[in-house]
Parts: structure tokens; C-alpha cells; sequence
């Protein structure tokens, strides 16, 4: 795994600032695209901080022709994420397959960074070269997917990391919002977890594909397992059953049952739900994620020139756009 400091994510290569640095872009997406997890990384924080050329992105489109695959992990938490992660990492490697996450961080409510607690507890994977674990801060968009996360896909894909797993904070709406970036989306549960169950029968169920119970040597497992059954027959008489796997990340068991059912069972069952599906939400999401770092990259003054256009009677959606596009120029 590439260990990276809070430091290292801030540093920025020399040479790679702007669009007229074209040589110095090309170097890069060669050896990105070469498997260098370096050069991911720097292209990653330039991504982070903003100062991303649009050569750089508009330019990986050719190359990902891979069959990586996106996972979605998510859930409440305390019910075990990362652990769960770390064993996915572990199995996956142990089948060959090159794995990169991006563990999607709180915001440090000093510096906007990830406070990277995630990685931290995926340590065990210092040293294999095969696994790059990448912190982002959500900084407090709704949903806990940071605004950054759909190039930071593409970036994964093109250095060729074949298995990509999303961890969210599990936090507000981002069930949701991972489905719309993943193939498949795990939903982890856990025994004792009476408020997460209650978020389940809430409609959550829609925006996963697989159910699982983690901790399920605890002693009340298997009644949290049978509320679970409950809650999802009773979804599949509505729209699909979802299958459910019980785990216990702490020791492994079930976690290559699980990561078989991640690489088997595709999204695009949720084509049946009101939801966007396929591609169509992938580009649905980017789209809404990259307005969203528009606005955040706004100066005070070009901020106020924009709440300004928003209160006129030109606050259609292309002035804004307009304006949004003339202010990534000038800036």
C-alpha cells in the first residue's frame, strides 16, 4: 500500500499546474496509466485541491477500458466498515487482484481535510503494492460522498486497479448516493444495532444489493438476522429479496462469500426501483458532483456575484452554468 501523510496529500507536483503544461500532463497520464501509484497519487491531490487541469481528466476517458470493478460499502457506524474493508482487501489480493479505496472521511472541522481514521485501521496492508488506500474528506456534502469522487474513480480505473471499494461515512443519505457510483452496494448491518434496523425498514433497502449482518458471533445474531429476513421478504414482495450474508470481519469468516457476491451481483437489478441506472446515473451523479466543486472553488467575490445572478430574473440554469464556466477560466 502507498502510505500518504496529510502532508503528501497536500503536496503538488511541479510542472502539472495548468492546461499549457500539456508534456508535463502527458508524463503523468503515462505513468498513471503505467500502474504507477505515485503519479495516481499526485494526480489525486491535484484532483483534491482543485487545481486539477481539465486535460488531465478530459484525457483519461480512452483508457478506461478495464474491468474494474466499484463496490460500495456502507452502512451506520460501529458496525464494523473498515474491519469488514480490510478483510475484502486481504481476499482480494489473495486471488491476485489489485485493489484501491477510497475511504471517504469526515471533514476536520479545522482544515476541511479527511480526518483518516478509515485508513488508519487498514494499516495491515503497509508494503503490497497491489493495494492503494486513499482518505477524502466529505466536507459536509449531503450524503458523505465527497464532491471529488467520480474522478476519483476514473483515476483508479486508469492506473488499473481492478477491484475499487468506496467506504462512506455511513452518515445522512450516503446509501444512497454510493449506489449511484457503484456496480454493487453492500449494506452492513449488526447485531444490537436497533437504529440502523430501523433505517433499513425505512426504504434504504432500495439502494442495496446485498444485505449483511457483521458481528454474527454476538449473542443476539441470529434474531437480528431474522428481523433482517423479515425486512427483506417483505421488500421482495414489493420490488426484489435481497440476499443475506452474516460475517465476522474480526476473524474472517464470511468474507469470501461475501467478496464473490460483490464481484457476481451487479446494480443493474436496480434498474426495476426509481432510480437511475446503469451509466445514466453515473453521469447523472458526476454531473451534480462537479457543480457542487464549482461552487465550493468560488472566490468571496465571484460567490457574491453568483447569490447576486441567483436573486435576478436571469437565474436560469445556463446563465449559472455560463457563469460558473467563465469563473473556472478567469481563476
Amino acid at each position: 500500500m502507498i502510505k500518504e501523510s496529510p502532508q503528501d496529500q497536500e503536496a503538488s507536483p511541479s510542472g502539472v499546474e495548468g492546461d499549457s503544461e500539456y508534456p508535463a500532463i502527458g508524463d503523468l497520464l503515462s505513468r498513471l496509466t503505467a500502474g504507477d501509484l505515485i503519479a495516481l497519487a499526485h494526480c489525486l491531490t491535484l484532483v483534491e485541491k482543485g487545481s486539477a487541469p481539465s486535460a488531465l481528466i478530459s484525457a483519461l476517458e480512452p483508457s478506461l477500458v478495464n474491468e474494474s470493478k466499484v463496490i460500495g460499502i456502507t452502512g451506520t457506524p460501529g458496525v464494523g466498515k473498515s474491519t469488514l474493508t480490510g478483510r475484502l482487501i486481504s481476499e482480494f489480493r489473495s486471488h491476485d487482484l489489485s485493489v484501491g479505496v477510497i475511504a471517504v472521511d469526515p471533514s476536520s472541522p479545522l482544515r476541511g481535510g479527511a480526518v483518516l481514521g478509515d485508513r488508519i485501521r487498514m494499516t495491515e496492508h503497509d508494503g503490497d503494492s497491489g493495494v492503494f488506500i486513499r482518505s477524502l474528506a466529505s466536507r459536509g456534502l449531503l450524503g458523505g460522498l465527497a464532491p471529488t469522487i467520480s474522478s476519483y474513480i476514473k483515476l483508479m480505473k486508469a492506473s488499473g486497479r481492478e477491484i475499487i471499494i468506496i467506504e462512506t461515512v455511513g452518515i445522512g443519505q450516503s446509501e444512497i448516493e454510493v449506489c449511484k457510483v457503484a456496480d454493487t452496494t453492500a449494506l452492513i448491518s449488526a447485531p444490537g444495532m436497533g437504529d440502523d434496523l430501523q433505517t433499513l425498514k425505512g426504504g434504504i433497502l432500495e439502494v442495496a444489493d446485498i444485505l449483511v449482518l457483521n458481528k454474527s458471533d454476538f449473542p443476539t445474531a441470529s434474531v437480528a438476522f431474522n428481523q433482517l429476513l423479515s425486512i427483506s421478504k417483505r421488500e421482495g414482495q414489493r420490488k426484489r429479496e435481497l440476499p443475506i450474508l452474516m460475517t465476522q470481519a474480526t476473524t474472517g469468516q464470511g468474507v469470501a462469500g461475501l467478496a464473490e457476491a460483490l464481484l457476481n451481483r451487479s446494480s443493474r437489478s436496480k434498474s426495476i426501483i426509481e432510480l437511475p441506472s446503469g451509466d445514466q446515473g453515473r453521469v447523472k451523479q458526476e454531473l451534480s458532483l462537479l457543480l457542487f466543486e464549482r461552487v465550493q472553488r468560488l472566490t468571496p467575490a465571484k460567490a457574491r456575484e453568483l447569490l447576486e445572478l441567483l436573486q435576478t430574473e436571469d437565474a436560469g440554469l445556463s446563465n449559472i452554468l455560463r457563469m460558473l464556466l467563465k469563473t473556472e477560466r478567469d481563476q
